[in-house]
């Protein structure tokens, strides 16, 4: 993508990242996140963060990195207390 990540330009990784992100830019980025709630069929990600939203040229926002990712029926009721993600310590 021509605009990185969000990370890339949220975290002050370029110089004048969230300087670039007026506040159309940024509510662009986060309507275009949203949009991925309404698809079919219904995916939870599961690993939601900043440098999985990719931006374009235009700022428009793509998720990435769907490697945890679970598709779920509409009316599916099961609960799963399966523990997932990655075991990384907070030092």
């Amino acid at each position: 993508m021509e605009n990185g990540s969000l990370d890339y330009y949220w975290l002050h990784e370029k110089a004048d990242g969230a300087a670039r992100l007026d506040w159309p830019t940024r509510l662009k980025i986060a309507q275009g996140y949203c949009v991925h709630q309404v698809c079919e069929p219904h995916v939870v990600h599961r690993d939601i963060k900043s440098s999985h939203i990719l931006l374009d040229g235009q700022f428009e926002a793509y998720l990435a990195d769907f490697g945890l990712s679970r598709l779920i029926k509409l009316y599916n009721t099961h609960v799963t207390t399966e523990l997932v993600g990655l075991g990384l310590s907070t030092e």
